[in-house]
């Protein structure tokens, strides 16, 4: 059984990014204790934009885990501009 992921795409409303990171490195520790999520990681990759990363050990652990990821997020939906989420699942296809 292949791997899940979800990919999203935040753009931080301005002067928002260090209240962003803060919201999201105390979510990262609960969310990434739950059962079957392996790892989540986030990158900032423009000046008000950040990507993150989550694999889960298979796609029915994405679904059991999403309503506590929108938990996560939605603490933090106050830093995010007003249509600034874009979210992406996937299975893993390569891996090293």
């Amino acid at each position: 059984m292949a791997k899940a992921t979800s990919f999203t795409k935040f753009t931080i409303k301005e002067g928002m990014m260090g209240e962003f990171e803060k919201q999201m490195t105390d979510g990262i520790r609960t969310f990434t204790a739950l059962p079957g999520v392996l790892s989540m990681t986030m990158a900032k990759t423009g000046p008000n934009e950040i990507r993150s990363l989550v694999v889960y050990d298979k796609m029915e652990s994405l679904e059991l885990n999403s309503p506590k990821l929108k938990e996560i997020v939605g603490a933090a939906m106050p830093c995010i501009e007003e249509g600034g989420f874009e979210r992406w699942t996937g299975e893993v296809f390569v891996e090293g």
